[in-house]
């Protein structure tokens, strides 16, 4: 587990995960923002079982960075989303943004600056997942940008 501060004064919280379904060491305090970092391909079932997860230790917003997979990412968020809005809460939301062409300083700049409420208080802490093959060598530089990081 790494910690630190964005530039904007968010508390950043970085954590490797070895699988998708490892437990976090973690949680900030509700509501966050998140940045998940997914390597390898993903599988839907562990993509929306990790969305769900997030959504009840009060996630408010999600930025998700896995190059071409993005898409599927958004798609497989947004699905866990709406069945925990059926079965548990209907009033519960995390949006999703990242873009597949994105890179990693882009999808850090948009969790770091952009991924808030609009018309809520602004998030105070940030948790990055890094998951997958990859993960360790991105968390750490997803970390680093996240302190550096300035808007455009």
């Amino acid at each position: 587990m790494l910690s630190g501060t964005a530039t904007n004064g968010r508390k950043v919280t970085t954590l490797v995960l070895d699988k998708p379904d490892t437990k976090f060491e973690h949680v900030p305090p509700a509501p966050f923002g998140a940045l998940v970092l997914w390597s390898g391909k993903p599988e839907r079932a562990a993509v929306k079982a990790l969305a769900k997860r997030l959504i009840e230790g009060g996630c408010g917003w999600a930025t998700l960075h896995a190059g071409k997979p993005t898409e599927k990412l958004h798609a497989w968020f947004d699905e866990a989303v709406v069945d925990h809005q059926l079965k548990a809460n209907p009033d519960a939301d995390m949006p999703t943004s990242g873009m597949p062409e994105d890179s990693l300083e882009e999808a850090c700049r948009d969790a770091v600056f952009d991924a808030m409420p609009a018309y809520e208080k602004p998030f105070a802490d940030l948790l990055v997942l890094a998951i997958g093959p990859q993960a360790q060598a991105q968390s750490e530089q997803a970390h680093a940008l996240a302190q550096k990081v300035e808007r455009e």
